[in-house]
């Protein structure tokens, strides 16, 4: 992949909103610096062949390095017992200004509005595109097992070695969970508990797509890495017919692909053509 479009991935995620405002968050929202974190021309140092979500624990670790007010002092800590890994902390960011000490647990999720999704609690209706992730069992995971691990005895041996002197009453725990939420086709209510500017689409179904209203219209689809971008014009534009067959192809392995969509005006809109 080329550093320009690396540098765009990178862009979009430092620019991704939260997917909560902090007065409805379930949990203390880390600050994310973004002003501070925008690249232009230096490159952009990532492993190579790396899943969507360590991509993006790379982009936060270098987005962090370019800020004044933080430090990031461990990222990716195992936390291991008896040769069983129990899990693991995101980062461990240190305040410039004050000494504070924070464990920050990340994800870059995308979740789509799901209506007809029983409803235990006020998050239950935001699922992933592929039916596998569910955004009140990732609150429940990070409330349940994620954040409870920093106060585990084998990761306090670990944080002695980093940061020895620190009790880990004394780290506060935050979260940073940049996310693009996409509401049912032709609806445009916002639900209240979520950051309006998160929402980027809408989500259909692929008869939906087969209408009428989309016969006209251009298509493309971006792989994962590029879900977080703006749809621009600089790539391959594929008419309905031939946006379909590759949209029944991933369907038939139970993926919901993502696709820009460009109208006669040149505008341009982001949806998922969902599986299920």
């Amino acid at each position: 992949m080329s550093e320009i479009a690396t540098l765009k991935q990178y862009q979009a995620f430092v620019n991704c909103p939260s997917l909560w405002l902090p007065a409805s968050a379930p949990f203390s929202l880390f600050p994310f610096p973004w002003r501070e974190c925008v690249l232009e021309d230096q490159e952009i140092t990532i492993p190579e062949n790396v899943v969507f979500g360590r991509k993006m624990e790379s982009f936060f670790s270098q987005a962090i390095s370019q800020s004044k007010d933080y430090e990031i002092l461990a990222e990716n800590l195992q936390i291991i017992s008896d040769k069983i890994t129990l899990g693991e902390l995101d980062f461990l960011v240190k305040d410039k200004e004050n000494g504070q000490i924070i464990h920050v647990e990340l994800a870059c999720k995308f979740y789509l509005f799901d209506p007809n999704r029983k409803v235990e609690n006020e998050f239950s209706p935001w699922v992933g595109p592929n039916q596998n992730d569910f955004l009140d069992r990732k609150i429940e995971k990070l409330k349940g097992k994620q954040l409870p691990l920093l106060h585990h005895p084998e990761c306090k041996k670990l944080l002695d070695s980093i940061i020895g002197g620190y009790n880990s009453k004394d780290i506060i725990q935050q979260v940073h969970l940049p996310a693009n939420l996409y509401l049912p086709y032709g609806k445009t209510d916002i639900p209240e508990n979520v950051n309006p500017d998160a929402v980027k689409g809408f989500w259909l179904k692929p008869d939906e797509l087969r209408s009428a209203a989309f016969k006209d219209y251009l298509f493309h689809l971006p792989p994962k890495d590029n879900w977080l971008l703006a749809p621009h014009d600089d790539i391959e534009w594929l008419n309905a017919n031939q946006a379909i067959l590759f949209i029944d192809e991933m369907h038939a392995r139970k993926k919901s692909p993502l696709i820009w969509i460009k109208q006669a005006d040149r505008s341009y809109q982001r949806a998922f053509v969902v599986w299920w």
